[in-house]
Order: C-alpha cells, then sequence, then structure tokens
C-alpha cells in the first residue's frame, strides 16, 4: 500500500478498526524482521507509527467529548 492511501485509510478508520490492524501488522513486522526484508520492516513501522498517531488523535477527542 502506498504511504499516501495508507495514511488516508488510517485516518478513516475506528479505534476497533485500528487496534485490530496494529495488530496484524505487528504480527507481520515480527515475520519481516526473522527474513531480513528492510523494504517490508519499514512499510510496517511506517504503518504503525500512523496507526498509533491516529489512535492518540482518537483518544484526545474523546477526552475532549467531540
Amino acid at each position: 500500500m502506498h504511504h499516501e492511501q495508507a495514511v488516508e485509510k488510517v485516518r478513516s478508520c475506528t479505534h476497533e478498526e485500528l487496534e485490530e490492524w496494529k495488530k496484524h501488522v505487528l504480527f507481520c513486522l515480527k515475520w519481516h524482521r526473522e527474513d531480513h526484508n528492510q523494504y517490508e520492516i519499514d512499510d510496517c513501522e511506517f504503518l504503525l507509527e500512523k496507526i498509533e498517531e491516529q489512535l492518540a488523535h482518537l483518544e484526545s477527542r474523546r477526552r475532549l467529548g467531540r
């Protein structure tokens, strides 16, 4: 998935969807690290960063009641 598309998808996901996606990305990251596939590792790390950012954003909106 292209980074721009991934960011758009992350922004459209619910908290629950992000948590599930995060589990999947962590699973994939584990395998790519074992295979030493740096390209896929970089993609997984990028996705994890964006997922974490969006989770934090959703949490802050929840706290503010929005």
